[in-house]
């Protein structure tokens, strides 16, 4: 659910109000976009009985917040 209200997020301020994002604002969006796609993989395929889905989403989490977090130290 975070994962969808991320993306949506993303494309709304992106293509609904047409502000433009720096680079880092990228590859926060594209970690996003590969946890969603993960979930969503996984959501309807049998690797939803395993742990590995979960752990692929979360090294795309993961990298998504170090990406903010620098960005944040970048803006601070």
């Amino acid at each position: 659910l975070v994962a969808g209200i991320a993306v949506g997020g993303s494309l709304y301020l992106s293509l609904g109000l047409n502000l433009r994002a720096c680079p880092l604002c990228f590859y926060q969006r594209t970690f996003a976009f590969a946890a969603l796609g993960t979930l969503i993989i996984g959501l309807f395929s049998e690797a939803r009985n395993t742990g590995y889905v979960n752990v692929l989403a979360l090294l795309s989490a993961a990298g998504g917040t170090t990406v903010a977090g620098f960005h944040s130290y970048l803006v601070y």
